[in-house]
């Protein structure tokens, strides 16, 4: 039956054209033997393809002529024969390190097998002295991805080498893949390569991952100069492997970035078993696994970020970044990062807590720098605001007005600075502020609900007799008409709406609630003739709903003025905050 089905195989082989790789360029000629005359193969197919019982050339042709054209085999295989003859050897074309020959049972052209730029003993490049160079008659077992290429059974370039030469071997240790990618659980050299072979030719990651090992080599360039800190560049090439050897499985490094997803310019230099974690997207160049250039970075050295602070696990994206449901850090950065150098996406939004402050700067410029992040600390992802503005796009005044651990939700124009830098370029604004602490027991305001009583204690002051009450439902308004402010009768104001350049809807009075409904994000701001020690608000309520605003509605003191926030995530929803009778006793 294996005879019959190989009288077959010899037919479909006789109408064949037989073809080179192309995808890259041919240093030789064409390399079919011209006296190859597969009409003649007479030759049975034996073996299964493992070490203990490798193919003939006869089963690897088969079985690589059941692939689609174009397709390669999903493991590797074992083929044993004898060197018909060498199209290209390593003392032809040093430059790429690998040799092209055929294989058959008894070092004839009967049913030869093509083995196509084959590494050479230990998975390695050919190198001068590296030993015995290949010659006709030689006995070999070839590992390999095999591949039908329009037609012809081949080795995949690049993904065989020589596992045996006459009698002599160098173990390749089997690479146990290991994670998933990221960066809580990294891929392992073995695991990315795998990742990066299911890649097409010249195909990059469609996302980041995060890859772990250590330092194995570093390439030297023509010159003979280290690449572990190129100032030219500003960036490293160098392999890393589980063990930080050569021996073990590796996986290449291609001119990657240094902390931050920056050049290099200074800072630590990389060396021969360095622990590093590597951020960035892959490739597969022409049968060569590695990181896309200058698309990954060093996430961490030896268990150090940018910042020293150690490996920390990154923030989940989350967010579409719209005013109702903005970008967390993880998100913005992975948009931004989506973008070409310098591309733009104008009016984002991005939630986060502050986790590390730059600078601001109080005099002509007013803005500041600083990171956000999910939990407020520096040991998660963080995103960073360049130059941003304050409330409303107004200048910072002083150095305490934003401070980490604040709640913020900015908006501004998200860029891929230079197209290594995420962040929102100069400009952006403060849409929500929320102290930190705010609620807490040490805040300056003391939030306290009773049902539908809210009462708000200024922390530190001592409360006098003298009173101020205003009823909402006594002050004229027209049911459903827009309230923007209230002047009371002892020199007070209050004002009522939303930041700028907030949506969502506007204060409004109603008979039925006898006050006024404030959304998501309305601020009402008590602008006192003098201190306030307390602000006790009757709201309104039902049987089933006491209206008392979001559980994260808070009280801010500016100066003398309070400013109460019915803070929400978004621009609709939530509880109302409705206010039917306000009380404000003055401090002493």
């Amino acid at each position: 039956m294996k005879k019959l089905f190989y009288s077959f195989f010899v037919l479909a082989m006789t109408a064949m054209t037989f073809m080179s790789c192309e995808d890259v360029p041919t240093p030789y000629d064409d390399p079919i033997d011209p006296g190859f005359d597969p009409a003649a193969a007479e030759v049975e197919p034996e073996g299964d393809g493992t070490l203990e019982n490798p193919f003939n050339s006869a089963a690897a042709n088969q079985t690589a002529l059941m692939l689609e054209s174009g397709q390669e085999s999903a493991q590797k295989y074992y083929i044993k024969g004898k060197v018909v003859s060498i199209n290209t050897n390593f003392d032809f074309d040093p430059n790429f390190g690998n040799a092209t020959f055929y294989i058959s049972p008894d070092g004839t052209s009967n049913g030869q097998f093509y083995v196509y730029r084959a590494l050479y003993l230990g998975n390695k490049k050919y190198t001068a002295g590296a030993g015995e160079l290949l010659k006709e008659g030689d006995d070999v077992i070839v590992c390999a991805i095999l591949t039908n290429y329009n037609g012809t059974p081949e080795t995949a370039q690049n993904k065989a080498f020589l596992y045996e030469l006459n009698g002599v071997s160098i173990e390749v240790p089997e690479g146990n893949p290991e994670g998933d990618g990221t960066l809580q659980s990294p891929f392992n050299a073995c695991a990315a390569n795998q990742f990066t072979a299911k890649l097409a030719n010249g195909a990059k990651s469609d996302k980041d991952v995060y890859i772990k090992g250590k330092v194995a080599k570093i390439v030297t360039n023509k010159d003979g100069v280290v690449q572990n800190y190129d100032s030219g560049f500003g960036n490293a090439v160098f392999y890393i492997s589980d063990d930080g050897t050569e021996e073990s499985e590796t996986f290449y490094i291609y001119r990657a970035l240094y902390f931050g997803n920056k050049d290099y310019v200074s800072g630590d230099v990389l060396k021969i078993g360095d622990e590093v974690i590597i951020c960035g997207k892959v490739t597969n160049y022409n049968g060569t696994y590695e990181t896309a250039q200058k698309e990954a970075y060093l996430y961490s050295l030896n268990g150090k970020t940018d910042d020293g602070s150690g490996d920390t696990p990154q923030g989940e994206p989350k967010g579409s970044g719209t005013q109702d449901d903005p970008y967390n850090a993880t998100a913005a950065n992975n948009a931004a990062k989506a973008l070409d150098a310098n591309g733009k996406i104008e009016d984002v939004y991005v939630k986060g807590i502050i986790s590390k402050i730059a600078s601001i700067d109080t005099g002509d410029w007013g803005n500041a720098n600083y990171y956000i992040s999910d939990d407020g600390s520096v040991e998660s992802e963080q995103f960073y605001i360049y130059r941003g503005f304050y409330i409303d796009g107004q200048k910072f005044t002083s150095a305490d007005q934003i401070q980490v651990g604040d709640e913020v939700v900015v908006r501004g124009d998200l860029v891929n600075h230079n197209g290594n830098t995420p962040e929102f370029t100069t400009g952006s604004r403060i849409l929500v502020h929320k102290k930190a602490g705010e609620g807490d027991e040490d805040s300056k305001v003391q939030k306290t609900v009773d049902k539908y009583i809210l009462t708000f204690t200024i922390a530190d002051t001592e409360p006098s007799e003298e009173v101020t009450t205003v009823n909402f439902s006594e002050q004229g308004w027209a049911n459903a008409e827009v309230v923007t402010s209230l002047d009371l009768s002892d020199g007070t104001k209050l004002t009522f709406g939303l930041p700028n350049d907030v949506t969502g809807t506007t204060p409004k009075y109603y008979d039925g609630s006898k006050g006024i409904r404030m959304y998501a994000n309305n601020v009402l701001t008590i602008n006192p003739v003098k201190p306030i020690a307390k602000v006790v608000i009757t709201c309104d309520h039902t049987t089933s709903v006491n209206y008392v605003g979001n559980d994260t509605l808070y009280g801010e003191l500016e100066g003398n003025s309070l400013k109460i926030v019915n803070y929400n995530t978004s621009t609709s929803g939530g509880v109302q905050f409705r206010p039917q009778i306000m009380e404000i006793t003055y401090a002493k």
